[in-house]
């Protein structure tokens, strides 16, 4: 007799058949906004999903790091660029935006205003969401780092230094 199958083994999938989002996976997990990610293909439930990576994740590990070095080897300076994007855009900058200032600063470091020898390095306030600062070289973002991004304790390390001059 034509027609879909409804008998109770086949579930109903919940598709564009039926025009209703499905509620449960086909693993019975219920679809609510904490347990789904809508991903390129539709909502996928997250508790299967997370299973499958624990499942997959070790057993492909050797193929994907070796992929991941293969293109690596292949493009040392996109992977390069990519890493350092990466890092900025963590940090609160964006590839425009650090042009933008190191502009600004005519390529010359915020603090010591020396040429950059090597990448500049994206400072950014600590938190949360960081905040882009500006452009430093190597030395002065390490240093900032040792002093802790503390303003007091630099003016401390400036008072001693002007002690023995």
């Amino acid at each position: 007799m034509g027609g879909a199958d409804t008998s109770p083994s086949r579930p109903l999938s919940g598709g564009s058949m039926s025009g209703k989002k499905r509620k449960h996976c086909k693993n019975g997990h219920e679809l609510t906004p904490e347990n789904t990610l809508e991903q390129k293909h539709g909502r996928v439930c997250r508790t299967c999903n997370n299973e499958w990576y624990k499942k997959n994740h070790k057993k492909n590990r050797d193929k994907r790091n070796a992929e991941s070095t293969s293109w690596y080897k292949a493009h040392p300076e996109q992977a390069k660029q990519n890493s350092r994007n990466t890092v900025r855009r963590n940090n609160g900058w964006t590839p425009e935006h650090a042009e933008e200032v190191l502009a600004e600063q005519e390529n010359l470091c915020a603090i010591c205003h020396k040429e950059f020898d090597g990448t500049p390095h994206a400072d950014h306030e600590h938190t949360t969401p960081p905040k882009p600062r500006g452009m430093l070289c190597k030395t002065c973002n390490w240093g900032l780092g040792m002093f802790y991004d503390n303003p007091g304790l630099l003016r401390e390390a400036a008072d001693y230094l002007e002690k023995f001059q």
